[in-house]
């Protein structure tokens, strides 16, 4: 409860930083503010049963030959005072990792305290399947995101959509690049 890292950076390893709550109480006020994550082999954060979860201004880039990586994998986020914003993804020069840049399992909010996502970046110009894989949001404000994801597969995106219900989604800019498609809904 309340966990918070901030201006840390965490290098190498399978994954920086898993951080694993609870269905029965989800834990509440976990914060990644301002960190660099390097290097992970497989994720950048992996992270379950989050109450009003802060995942602002971070960085996130690897150089790993492991090309079924995640960026952000979270799931389960919960809260009016849920935000992931300000991050930045980029993949290394000539590095395919990762597979999914940001890829978000039931995020759900209310219609009178809606969650957000905004301002982050994503860029995977080396491949990949989603650069914002987005499942069963609710009530969530997504805006001014940038994402630009290139792969010849046109079974890729930038964003991929699926679910979810009240998405507020506004002033974004996404692009696909070679057969990869900018959005799937």
């Amino acid at each position: 409860v309340n966990t918070r890292f901030e201006n840390t950076d965490f290098i190498n390893g399978s994954n920086s930083i898993y951080y694993y709550g609870s269905s029965a109480a989800y834990d509440t006020g976990f914060t990644v503010l301002n960190c660099k994550l390097i290097n992970p082999y497989y994720r950048g954060m992996y992270s379950y049963y989050q109450e009003n979860p802060a995942i602002i201004g971070n960085e996130l880039t690897s150089s790993s030959t492991y090309t079924f990586g995640y960026g952000l994998q979270c799931y389960d986020f919960s809260g009016g005072d849920l935000k992931v914003n300000g991050n930045y993804l980029y993949s290394q020069p000539a590095v395919a990792w990762p597979r999914y840049g940001f890829y978000f399992f039931r995020f759900e909010s209310s219609v009178l305290d809606r969650g957000e996502v905004m301002g982050n970046y994503v860029s995977m110009p080396n491949g990949g399947l989603s650069g914002m894989y987005l499942f069963d949001l609710e009530f969530i404000d997504f805006k001014n995101n940038s994402v630009f994801l290139s792969d010849f597969s046109s079974s890729a995106e930038a964003v991929y959509i699926t679910q979810g219900l009240a998405i507020d989604f506004k002033n974004n800019a996404l692009a696909g690049g070679e057969g990869a498609r900018p959005i799937y809904v």
